[in-house]
């Protein structure tokens, strides 16, 4: 025996009275290949074989375990999606705990996986942590099937000591769900099933992937917090992850950047619906620190109109939070093909017909007094169509008395040239004077018209039901969706304020924000003046038309991203000499904002009339939005001849002007 085993069980002789049971077995590379032990003491045989009936029936097919001399908890277990945490508590917990339905658990044959085990040691001894995987799915842990986690002591199993290794999952494993079992013993390993000394086992569920997954690698920035999982996780095309972040003392949950994009809420970040390998990155703050730099952007795409050998300008407004630590920014000119967002402003000129009964305003007017812009890092396509301001709110319902609210659709149209993947929604949800929107579910919707010809009854209903909780007011919350647009056309995106899809809601809330500053003439409202609106086939309701058709033209706060099929990576092209931006670089303080010139001048690089594709890279000292790509859109047109100037009789300009 080495020094450490003989050290163990002269401390067991004197635990609380406890029998030593001295364990022989075989270790192949760490892991226990066989063990043998003694017959147990008469009063240990009965314990062990008068298991609850529950507990004999829960592991089957699978051996039982038991602990005789005493339950000594695992309190979490980390793996591939799996976060479980369980009581520490020595007394009312059983020795092998049921935790099959716990989610998560996704992993990929070939590819290794790290584990984090967590638990109750009962004061100042050594715990020995392995587990044991049915890859082969025969109802037995087999000894390949073992693996090694580690030891933990003097642990109260709160205290975040771990014990951590890694798992490699089998090439060739069949797809499926297996059985992983986790089991803590007292000074030595444990077998599949152990019936003797202290200690506990959990079951789980893996689930072996058949179709895509991707990986989704967490870390953190400075060193002053963990994320957990800390390990590598995968993911199956289309689903997301979900992390906790743990600040040290004296820090805060700062921002959290990486590849993957999504949403933080307090301290559990989700990613979006992910759709290739990427990455995850904690940043942490110093408690009274500035947090880290926010950027927005105004205007979220440039469009030109210039003759050939003419110059024409226009402002970009880089802005950075208030609170927030001062941001720098450069920005750079590039070539593009990504496709752009068509601008077709589509007149709709009144019809006189004004509020129907059914439809009020609120009265309520709020936003950034800053024009807002759509954030889009990386994004191939961006829609919007407000100035990040609303002067009004807009509801459907009665009025009463009692006042009362029901559901209608809300929806932005947009154009797509190609299949694309609308990855995020946005929506402002605006303050109520009688009521608040916090708390209350929305249904997030998206419609495709291949006929793109401007009237959505005709569309047809992507996807299902994509409930969201509302969570603030006043500032655009973003959400990570997954709607497949399958081709070109028109795509039509919003909200159902689903809390009152049966009518008759009260108090009578106003759910949409109208920007009445310029109306593109493509916020459609929908719904029945009698409940339910039917959100499946839009042509069934009588209460259909754009906000300029009921006399109140805007556009609702209704934003979103989408991916193309393949497009090119953004701000990769070459340098551009017929777009330029000055300043080129500079720092914005926190609640600041500073101005750029961005300039078009064809003849500088020769451009010929006709259409022509940019992007403005900025990239900043924002953790979450390193990079962003504006799209430029410049249709030159022909040389304007100069031979006609005046100002040779008195009273005139000097203005030249084209024959």
């Amino acid at each position: 025996m080495s020094e450490r085993e003989i050290a163990s069980l002269q401390r067991d002789r004197s635990r609380r009275g406890r029998t030593p049971t001295v364990i022989v077995g075989i270790l192949i590379g760490g892991v226990v290949a066989a063990l043998c032990a003694p017959p147990l003491p008469a009063q240990a045989a009965m314990v062990a074989t008068t298991a609850p009936a529950a507990l004999r029936a829960f592991p089957d097919p699978y051996c039982a375990l038991a602990f005789p001399q005493g339950v000594e908890p695992i309190t979490r277990v980390v793996v591939s999606g799996i976060d479980n945490t369980s009581p520490a508590a020595t007394t009312g917990s059983a020795p092998l705990e049921d935790f099959l339905a716990v989610g998560g658990g996704l992993v990929q044959a070939g590819q290794t996986y790290q584990i984090e085990v967590e638990g109750n040691t009962d004061g100042d001894w050594d715990d020995v942590v392995n587990a044991f995987i049915d890859w082969n799915r025969n109802g037995v842990f087999d000894s390949n099937e073992a693996y090694a986690i580690g030891d933990i002591t003097n642990s109260t199993g709160v205290d975040g000591q771990q014990a951590v290794n890694t798992i490699l999952v089998p090439p060739g494993v069949t797809p499926g769900a297996v059985r992983l079992r986790v089991i803590k013993r007292y000074s030595a390993a444990a077998t599949a099933c152990e019936t003797t000394g202290y200690g506990q086992g959990e079951d789980y569920t893996l689930t072996v992937a058949a179709g895509t997954t991707y990986t989704v690698t967490p870390s953190v920035g400075l060193p002053v917090g963990t994320i957990s999982p800390s390990g590598p996780q995968t993911i199956a095309a289309g689903a997301v992850a979900t992390f906790s972040l743990f600040p040290a003392t004296g820090y805060h949950v700062g921002t959290v950047g990486g590849t993957c994009g999504g949403t933080l809420n307090g301290n559990a970040y989700t990613t979006a619906p992910v759709s290739a390998n990427c990455t995850v990155v904690a940043n942490f703050a110093l408690d009274g620190s500035p947090a880290d730099p926010l950027v927005s952007l105004s205007p979220a795409t440039f469009t030109f109109s210039v003759p050939a050998n003419q110059v024409t300008s226009a402002t970009l407004s880089i802005a950075n939070a208030l609170g927030h630590a001062p941001l720098t920014y450069s920005l750079a000119a590039r070539e593009t093909s990504a496709p752009l967002v068509p601008v077709q402003v589509h007149a709709v000129a009144a019809s006189g017909m004004g509020l129907p009964p059914a439809l009020a305003l609120g009265g309520h007017a709020g936003g950034d007094p800053r024009p807002a812009a759509w954030l889009a890092p990386l994004a191939d396509y961006t829609f919007a169509l407000d100035d990040g301001t609303y002067e009004d709110t807009v509801g459907v319902g009665t009025p009463g008395p009692p006042a009362t609210e029901s559901a209608a659709v809300w929806l932005n149209r947009f154009a797509v040239p190609e299949p694309v993947t609308i990855d995020t929604i946005a929506i402002l949800w605006p303050g109520n004077s009688n009521g608040t929107l916090v708390g209350l579910q929305a249904n997030l919707v998206v419609y495709y018209d291949a006929d793109a010809d401007g009237d959505p009854n005709n569309a047809v209903r992507i996807g299902g039901d994509e409930l969201v909780t509302i969570a603030a007011l006043d500032s655009f919350q973003t959400y990570p969706v997954h709607f497949v647009v399958p081709g070109p056309g028109h795509v039509y995106i919003g909200f159902v304020d689903q809390w009152a899809i049966a009518g008759g809601y009260t108090p009578r809330l106003f759910p949409a924000a109208l920007d009445q500053g310029s109306s593109a003439g493509k916020s459609w409202l929908i719904g029945s003046t009698v409940p339910p609106t039917d959100i499946d086939h839009l042509g069934n309701n009588d209460l259909t038309g754009v906000t300029d058709r009921f006399g109140i033209p805007g556009n609702w706060l209704i934003r979103a991203t989408a991916t193309g099929n393949g497009g090119p990576t953004p701000c990769n092209g070459a340098p551009l000499t017929w777009l330029t931006a000055n300043p080129t670089s500079g720092t914005v303080a926190g609640g600041t904002s500073s101005s750029v010139t961005v300039t078009v001048d064809p003849a500088a690089a020769g451009l010929a009339p006709g259409s022509h594709a940019a992007e403005l890279c900025v990239t900043t000292n924002d953790p979450v939005h390193p990079l962003l790509a504006i799209p430029v859109s410049v249709t030159v047109g022909a040389a304007v001849d100069y031979i006609f100037c005046s100002g040779f009789e008195l009273g005139e300009t000097g203005a030249c002007l084209p024959p």
